[in-house]
C-alpha cells in the first residue's frame, strides 16, 4: 500500500535514518573521547549553569530574591 503512492523519497532522510538505527551498535563507551564528552555534558554543563545563575542572583538588587535578613533577637 506505501510503494504504490507517488512519494519521492529525501536522500537526506533516508540516509539519517540509517544512521540513526544503527547508532547503538556504533557508540562506544569505553572510548575516552565519548567519556569525557558524557561527563562534560552530564556533570560540567549543569555544575557551570548552577554557578553564574547563583552568582548572578546572590549579587542582584532585588529584593525578593534576596531578601534582607535581620539578626536574632532583634525588632
Amino acid at each position: 500500500m506505501g510503494g504504490l503512492t507517488n512519494v519521492k523519497k529525501n536522500a537526506h532522510v533516508e540516509e539519517w535514518n540509517g544512521r540513526r538505527e544503527i547508532t547503538e551498535k556504533t557508540f562506544d563507551v569505553g572510548r575516552p573521547r565519548t567519556v569525557a564528552t558524557l561527563l562534560a555534558t552530564i556533570v560540567a554543563f549543569p555544575f557551570v549553569v548552577h554557578h553564574v545563575v547563583k552568582s548572578e542572583l546572590d549579587t542582584s538588587k532585588n529584593n525578593c530574591i534576596n531578601p534582607k535578613t535581620k539578626a536574632i533577637g532583634t525588632a
